[in-house]
């Protein structure tokens, strides 16, 4: 398993609104709120441009989404992938 994976699922089993994941304070509950919360749902509800940028190693957002968004969205999308 990941370090990433590691501390997500530390972060997880928080019950608290601020933990220490890796010696560093985080702000657990908005990480816990935000690892569940599934946005796709409501991604052709968009009319509005949009543009989605990610990295090639992004921990958080998959690069294969970008195409899930630019499929779902209903107005202009623009994406890019930042290579690292």
């Amino acid at each position: 398993m990941s370090k990433a994976k590691q501390q997500h699922a530390k972060i997880k089993v928080t019950t608290t609104d601020v933990a220490r994941i890796g010696g560093a304070k985080i702000n657990a509950r908005w990480m816990r709120e935000f690892m569940t919360h599934d946005p796709r749902a409501r991604l052709s509800r968009i009319t509005v441009p949009v543009l989605a940028i990610t990295g090639s190693k992004d921990r958080q957002v998959n690069p294969a989404d970008l195409d899930f968004i630019e499929r779902q969205v209903q107005g202009p999308v623009e994406t890019y992938v930042a290579r690292m």
